[in-house]
């Protein structure tokens, strides 16, 4: 929980964890203390709760609300509309000026990526690496703000996904193409870019469909015999 105070991204593995610690704790039972407080979802409920809820009230008290703001509320409110491979960044521009409206589709944006987060969290729980890819690939697919320095946050997992990765780049390419054009040459791209941005989103989510249909259950022995 203490590595959200350096990146806030790992947050959204807090789900999977936690029912990957419940199952676990289904087949071991509570007999063992260490288990019990460092292990089980109790333990890890406590210790995630407690550790954050002390840094935060630590840092708010030297710090106050900026602290607050910068470190937490910054990211919940956050609207970019400057140009980036996000499929929200035009729709985003073009309401800027409606605080209200663009308070709402921030919000709603918002959405898919908790469904997603809490679908593959319970779906995947059981194998961790893979759930925490996907989580991570589909959080930041369709963020608000989609910039390269995300994609660092989900490549190290890729393995041996040549044709998926030369696609992903291509369309990567697209829309760095016509970024390059309006940034360097002046040209009006932005509706190239943000066509660009669906394709993007599109192969991103093809991607992660191909994963999903692909993929094959470890056969672990941790899994919880029935009666």
């Amino acid at each position: 929980m203490l590595a959200v105070h350096l990146k806030i991204y790992p947050i959204i593995y807090l789900p999977s964890i936690f029912l990957h610690l419940c199952r676990l704790s289904a087949r071991f039972g509570v007999s063992d203390l260490f288990k019990q407080i460092f292990s089980n979802w109790k333990g890890f409920a406590f210790i995630s709760v407690g550790s954050f809820a002390s840094v935060v009230l630590f840092f708010y008290w030297i710090y106050g609300e900026v602290f607050l703001e910068e470190f937490l509320l910054y990211h919940i409110k956050r609207r970019d509309i400057r140009h980036n491979f996000s499929a929200y960044f035009y729709l985003l521009y073009l309401i800027d000026e409606e605080e209200s409206i663009s308070k709402l589709v921030g919000f709603l944006a918002f959405l898919p990526q908790l469904f997603l987060v809490v679908y593959f969290s319970f779906r995947y729980h059981d194998d961790l690496p893979f759930c925490w890819f996907l989580t991570t690939f589909a959080f930041v697919t369709y963020n608000k703000v989609c910039t390269s320095q995300y994609f660092v946050w989900y490549i190290i997992s890729l393995k041996e996904l040549v044709l998926l990765i030369t696609v992903w780049f291509a369309s990567q390419g697209l829309w760095l193409l016509f970024a390059y054009l309006f940034e360097f040459q002046g040209w009006h791209t932005f509706e190239c870019m943000w066509a660009a941005s669906l394709v993007f989103l599109l192969v991103n989510t093809h991607i992660m469909t191909r994963l999903i249909c692909t993929y094959s259950p470890p056969s672990s022995s941790l899994k919880v015999k029935t009666e």
